[in-house]
């Protein structure tokens, strides 16, 4: 399905307004996910170690420890590589997008453009007085 210039502004101000008023709820829901797979994790190497190598609780704890700061490292490691290639992609879609809603606002008559400025002036005066 193709979207047009409509489509994607508005699906990015509904975005936007989602994310703007639901920050703190998608962040406690982030966090707390991470946190459970971080411990479902630990729980796993600590099984395994303690069978695997007859361990007591505190070298099994040293052992996951290390085992756990390794793979962090490497998460880490793999996000660094990846910035530069995410960053050149963004910068290149946001001078495309850039470009293809300029020449849609040159294209418009001035009162579409009067209606759109607006709207958003109006959007964004409902966003400050009952958002904040």
């Amino acid at each position: 399905m193709n979207f047009g210039i409509h489509h994607k502004i508005m699906l990015l101000s509904a975005l936007i307004i989602f994310v703007s008023f639901t920050y703190d709820s998608l962040f406690h829901l982030i966090i707390g996910l991470l946190h459970g797979i971080f411990e479902s994790v630990e729980y796993v190497l600590d099984g395994c170690i303690e069978h695997l190598f007859d361990t007591g609780t505190h070298k099994t704890q040293v052992i996951v420890f290390y085992i756990l700061v390794l793979f962090i490292s490497y998460g880490f490691y793999r996000i660094y590589c990846f910035i530069p290639r995410c960053c050149r992609s963004l910068k290149t879609s946001l001078a495309n997008d850039k470009a293809e809603v300029l020449s849609y606002w040159h294209s418009l008559s001035f009162f579409k453009k009067l209606q759109y400025s607006s709207a958003v002036i109006f959007i964004l005066s409902c966003w400050f007085f009952l958002g904040f």
